[in-house]
C-alpha cells in the first residue's frame, strides 16, 4: 500500500481476495497494481502462505467506476461540462465510463475512460428499454455507480440500475424533472437513489415527493474560472449572445420588440442567438418578422461555452423556463453582465450581485438593462468582478467533481478517506 501511495506498482506473492465496500462483491485473482486511496483487504487462508517457488502475483483494487450517461439533446447544450466531469472524476481515480448515443463523435467526449454508445429514440418506452439493454455490458466493466445527466434517461437508467442492482444518480436540472420524479416515484428504490439537484429550490421541490430514505443533495454545477474578466472594451461595437429555448413566445417577442428600438439607435449592434439544440427555423423567421436580421447570426451547436462567449458584452435570458445551465455560470465566471427574467428556480440569479434581473420581462425593462450595458462601463465592471468572486465561492469546476465523488462515496458505501499529510504531521 506505501509504495501504491507512491504511484508504484505493488507485487504481492500471494493468492488474495478483494472485498469492494462498494457493491459487495468479491473479486479473486491477478490484476495489476493497487491505487492510491484506496483500502485493501487480503484474505489468505493456512493454505495460501506465501512461498517462494510460487509466482509473483498482482492484485488491483476496483476503483470507483462510475456510469455517465448522456443523450443527444443534453450533450448539445452542456458538453463543456461533460467533458470536464468525466475528466475531473477520473483526475480523482474515480474510473469513468462515458455512456452516449452511437452518433456522438470522438471529438464531443473524453479520450480517456470506457465508451459505451446506445441507440436513441424519440420515444420513453424505447428509450428506456435500450438503456436497460445495457446491462450486460455495464456489469462486464465492473460499473459501481450509473449517473443519469438529463431527467429525460432517468426511467432507463432506474431499470439498468434494478438490474444490475447498483445505486442510481439522478441530475435535477429544471422544473420538468420535479415532476418526472412524481411519475417515476413508484420506480425508485429509495435506498439506492440520489438526486443531485442544480439548484437549492429544485432540491426543496424533490424532498417534497421523495420517499425516504432517497439522499437529496443540492449539487451545484461548476464553471471554469478565467485568469481574467474577459470582458471586451466599451467602445467595441455592443455584443449580445441571447440563449433561450427557441421557442417564439411572448418573453421572446417582448425581447425582439426592446431589440428592435434599440437597434434603431445603435446599428453596429450585434445579436449571437442560441437556440439550444432547437429547431432554428421559427427563431429565424422572428428575427426576420422583427428587422433585426442584418445584425443577427445563430450560434452553432456543440460549440464550446467559453468560446461563445468571447467577445460578448453581456448574456440576456428573456425567458422564466425552471432551468439551470451552465453557459449562465460561465458567463458569470468570465465576468459578463447576466441580463435575465426573475427566475425563482435558479437561485445563482442575484439581482445586482450575479446578475441584472427584471421581474416583468417589458420593453422599457430590457431597453434599460441594453443601455446600462452600453453606457455605464464602471456599473459594468463591478458586475463582473461580484458575479466572478460569487462563482469562485459557489460554483466551481473542481468543487462540482468534489461533490459529486462525496455523494458517489455516500450512496454506495465507500465513505472512508485516507488523512492528508498534514493531519498526519498534527
Amino acid at each position: 500500500i506505501s509504495a501504491a501511495k507512491r504511484g508504484e506498482s505493488t507485487p504481492l506473492c500471494a493468492k488474495c481476495s478483494l472485498v469492494q465496500a462498494s457493491n459487495r462483491r468479491v473479486v479473486h485473482g491477478p490484476t495489476d497494481f493497487i491505487p492510491s486511496r484506496t483500502i485493501v483487504i487480503i484474505v489468505t487462508g493456512a493454505g495460501n502462505a506465501v512461498h517462494p517457488a510460487r509466482p509473483v502475483s498482482h492484485i488491483m483494487v476496483g476503483l470507483m467506476h462510475a456510469a455517465l450517461i448522456a443523450d443527444t439533446a443534453w450533450l448539445t447544450d452542456e458538453l463543456a461540462m461533460f467533458k470536464f466531469l468525466g475528466v475531473g472524476l477520473m483526475g480523482e481515480q474515480v474510473r469513468v465510463a462515458q455512456v452516449v448515443p452511437a452518433c456522438t463523435t470522438d471529438q464531443q467526449i473524453s479520450a480517456f475512460g470506457d465508451r459505451v454508445t446506445w441507440h436513441e429514440s424519440r420515444f420513453d418506452l424505447v428509450r428506456s428499454h435500450r438503456l436497460a439493454g445495457l446491462a450486460g455490458e455495464l456489469d462486464e466493466l465492473r460499473i459501481n455507480v450509473l449517473h443519469a445527466l438529463d431527467g429525460r434517461l432517468w426511467a432507463g437508467a432506474l431499470r439498468l440500475a434494478e438490474r444490475l442492482g447498483m445505486p442510481a444518480v439522478l441530475n435535477v436540472a429544471c422544473i420538468q424533472d420535479v415532476t418526472r420524479a412524481i411519475k417515476l416515484r413508484r420506480n425508485i428504490a429509495a435506498c439506492r437513489t440520489a438526486f443531485a439537484a442544480a439548484t437549492e429550490p429544485l432540491a426543496q421541490a424533490i424532498r417534497k415527493h421523495a420517499a425516504d430514505p432517497t439522499l437529496i443533495r443540492h449539487l451545484p454545477p461548476g464553471a471554469h474560472m478565467p485568469a481574467e474578466s474577459v470582458c471586451p472594451k466599451s467602445n467595441d461595437a455592443l455584443c449580445l449572445v441571447i440563449t433561450g429555448n427557441g421557442i417564439c413566445d411572448t418573453q421572446y417577442q417582448t425581447l425582439f420588440e426592446a431589440l428592435r428600438l434599440f437597434i434603431e439607435d445603435h446599428r453596429d449592434t450585434l445579436l449571437f442567438f442560441d437556440s439550444q439544440g432547437g429547431d432554428q427555423h421559427p427563431l429565424w423567421q422572428a428575427i426576420r418578422r422583427h428587422g433585426v436580421l442584418d445584425n443577427s447570426s445563430m450560434i452553432p451547436t456543440y460549440i464550446n461555452h467559453r468560446e461563445m462567449l468571447s467577445g460578448a458584452h453581456a448574456l440576456v435570458q428573456p425567458q422564466t423556463l425552471g432551468r439551470a445551465r451552465s453557459v449562465t455560470l460561465q458567463a458569470m465566471a468570465c465576468g459578463l453582465p447576466v441580463l435575465a427574467r426573475q427566475d425563482q428556480w435558479l437561485d445563482y440569479l442575484i439581482d445586482d450581485q450575479t446578475a441584472w434581473t427584471t421581474e416583468h420581462g417589458d420593453v422599457e425593462d430590457w431597453l434599460r438593462l441594453f443601455r446600462r450595458i452600453r453606457d455605464d462601463p464602471i456599473a459594468v465592471q463591478k458586475m463582473g468582478l461580484t458575479a466572478r468572486q460569487w462563482i469562485s465561492q459557489h460554483h466551481l469546476a473542481a468543487a462540482q467533481v468534489e461533490h459529486t465523488i462525496e455523494l458517489y462515496r455516500q450512496l454506495t458505501g465507500e465513505s472512508y478517506r485516507f488523512p492528508q499529510a498534514q493531519e498526519h504531521n498534527a
